[in-house]
């Protein structure tokens, strides 16, 4: 990516995301870790795989990529071929103020692609926009450990 500041800008600017108070060091933080492969624990990588690696904005740039195109056509094939999630539960979290919460419910769509009779499938909103971790920290980790227990 040629200037993935310029990316980042854009990322954080979308109305999806007002609101959201980073602080300077939560800032500093996402962009090490999305801009500098040599926060991620680059030296052992690069003796683990003896590889170049692709930087982590431009992973996140195919993640998005492949959500508009090849997952689709594998989510299309699962769905024809009857072939579910079958994990004992699942809970979905998302913000109210995001995106997800416009496309209906949310949990009834995750209900569609699991197995009904093995899957407990739960989930809510919460009172907060793309970045639930940042946004809601104490809420989420009670809600992590709710589920784990």
């Amino acid at each position: 990516m040629s200037n993935p500041h310029t990316f980042w800008d854009a990322l954080i600017s979308r109305a999806t995301h007002s609101g959201v108070a980073h602080t300077p060091e939560a800032i500093h933080k996402y962009q090490s870790a999305f801009f500098e492969q040599e926060t991620v624990h680059a030296v052992s990588l690069r003796l683990y795989c003896q590889c170049h690696l692709p930087s982590p904005c431009s992973q996140t740039c195919e993640d998005y990529r492949a959500s508009a195109t090849i997952d689709l056509d594998h989510d299309r094939e699962d769905l024809a071929s009857d072939r579910k999630i079958s994990i004992p539960a699942l809970r979905v979290l998302w913000g109210a103020k995001g995106m997800i919460a416009k496309y209906g419910d949310v949990v009834a769509e995750w209900k569609k692609v699991c197995h009904e009779d093995i899957v407990e499938v739960t989930g809510r909103q919460m009172d907060c926009g793309h970045y639930i971790a940042e946004e809601k920290s104490e809420e989420l980790l009670q809600e992590i450990l709710d589920f784990l227990q």
